[in-house]
């Protein structure tokens, strides 16, 4: 079942009984280029981390255990000349559950309040956070230069669409460093 709630927003719904699970996922597309690929990317960390109702990483886990050990994530990819954010929530199907607790509401709680509600501090986010993220961001991309397979494929993207924006790193740039983001 697929229908569009509001201009650019669609939503689409996958009913089954197959898993225990349910997946909830959010995407956001935006045009891919380079001066915000590494920018987004920090972004799509931070806002995973912490929110104005959940502000420590211990309350925003403790959240996540009450939610019967709910997993959350942001991920970073290209689809064509697009920068994808992708924020997923995993929670227990509801009819797994002896009390019959809506947690599908709760999850979409929870998203509404990790995109809507982020931990913002003074018109920024919390400098601790953005710093550790910066460090992961930077040796992630580092990582990627020392495997010599990688590299290689790097390097082919870079060749390849030499002249396109498809080129680029989704996660960010070897060449721009993330501690001088955010």
């Amino acid at each position: 079942m697929s229908r569009q709630s509001q201009p650019n927003i669609h939503i689409k719904v996958s009913p089954t009984t197959k898993f225990k699970t349910t997946t909830i996922v959010f995407k956001f597309m935006a045009p891919l280029e380079y001066d915000t690929i590494t920018a987004r990317s920090l972004l799509s960390k931070l806002l995973v981390r912490a929110t104005k109702k959940w502000p420590t990483d211990k309350s925003f886990n403790n959240h996540l255990a009450d939610l019967y050990g709910a997993y959350v994530n942001s991920t970073i990819s290209k689809f064509k000349d697009q920068h994808v954010i992708t924020f997923s929530l995993e929670i227990v199907n509801e009819r797994y559950l002896r009390n019959g607790e809506s947690l599908f509401n709760q999850g979409l709680d929870l998203l509404q309040e990790i995109i809507w509600n982020p931990l913002i501090e003074n018109k920024a986010f919390n400098d601790n956070f953005v710093n550790q993220e910066k460090t992961l961001l930077a040796k992630k991309i580092e990582a990627m230069v020392d495997n010599k397979a990688q590299y290689s494929f790097l390097k082919l993207l870079d060749h390849m669409f030499e002249n396109e924006a498809y080129k680029y790193l989704s996660t960010g740039q070897l060449e721009q460093n993330p501690t001088y983001y955010c």
